[in-house]
């Protein structure tokens, strides 16, 4: 398994996904196969056991920290 603990917005979230095959549940397996188109978000919300709206808020965090930063000649004083 691989342990993660990530910051949100909220504070921190604590997400365990299995490195190997054999780590893998039949239950998750079967629980992949019913949702239909299975997204990454999807994927990892399943194998993690961690909501899907939880993992959002990584994804926003994610996205506001890899925005390019503003020029200097376009900042105001």
């Amino acid at each position: 398994m691989i342990a993660q603990q990530l910051k949100t917005i909220d504070g921190t979230l604590s997400i365990q996904l299995p490195s190997q095959l054999q780590e893998v549940t039949l239950g998750q397996l079967m629980q992949m196969q019913q949702v239909n188109p299975l997204t990454d978000l999807d994927a990892i919300s399943i194998l993690s056991g961690t909501a899907v709206d939880d993992l959002k808020t990584l994804r926003i965090l994610m996205t506001l920290m890899y925005l390019p930063k503003p020029c200097s000649r376009y900042q105001t004083r």
